[in-house]
């Protein structure tokens, strides 16, 4: 008798060294699938990321290709404008820098003109890129600001008209001037009346 009792005590231990045993494997069995759905998911996320950085270098090259292109077809007003290589721009910081040199450090006309290029570059990216969701859209209300000559901003318009028809999405551009090129005067260019100092915004 005393060696049945052994026999049931040893086969009742077995049993629950069985039963833990499956649960072990349970467990272990699952944590596999864990760590194997974890390893999938980083690889994912590392291939999101590095899609991500490429599209960000990718967007960056195209402004700064765009805005230099802008930059030398200024007049020459600018020296550092005709010879730049490298154009910068930080949003957090509100920095837009031409090879080292900061846009605060330009003459006023020339920050303007180089703010203007920048979010015209923007707005060229937008119109080329169906994956940006800028709207093909620009209001460019200042371009004259801070003591722009004429011939300058003329040269602007210019340039800006020419990128627009070379542009083949539906886009609108509008720029307001008291300056305007002679040759963009016309129907087809402008929208509404012609204030002088004949004829002013206000009628008093």
């Amino acid at each position: 008798m005393k060696n049945l009792g052994r026999v049931e005590e040893k086969k009742d231990n077995l049993s629950q060294a069985y039963k833990l045993l499956e649960i072990y494997l349970n467990k272990s069995n699952y944590l596999l699938t864990l760590v194997s759905e974890l390893d999938k998911r980083e690889l994912a996320f590392k291939a999101k990321e590095s899609t991500l950085e490429g599209r960000i270098e990718s967007v960056r090259e195209f402004l700064e290709k765009v805005t230099l292109e802008l930059l030398h077809k200024d007049l020459d007003r600018e020296d550092a404008f005709k010879k730049s290589k490298v154009f910068e721009y930080d949003f957090a910081k509100e920095l837009l820098i031409v090879d080292d040199k900061i846009r605060s450090r330009f003459s006023a006309s020339s920050m303007t003109y180089l703010k203007s290029s920048f979010l015209f570059a923007i707005f060229v990216l937008s119109t080329a890129d169906p994956n940006v969701k800028f709207p093909r859209f620009i209001l460019l209300d200042n371009i004259e600001d801070k003591g722009m000559e004429e011939k300058r901003s003329q040269n602007f318009q210019r340039v800006i008209v020419k990128y627009s028809e070379e542009i083949d999405v539906k886009h609108q551009i509008i720029f307001t001037t008291s300056m305007i090129a002679p040759e963009l005067d016309n129907n087809k260019y402008c929208v509404g009346k012609s204030y002088t100092l004949n004829n002013k915004t206000l009628k008093v």
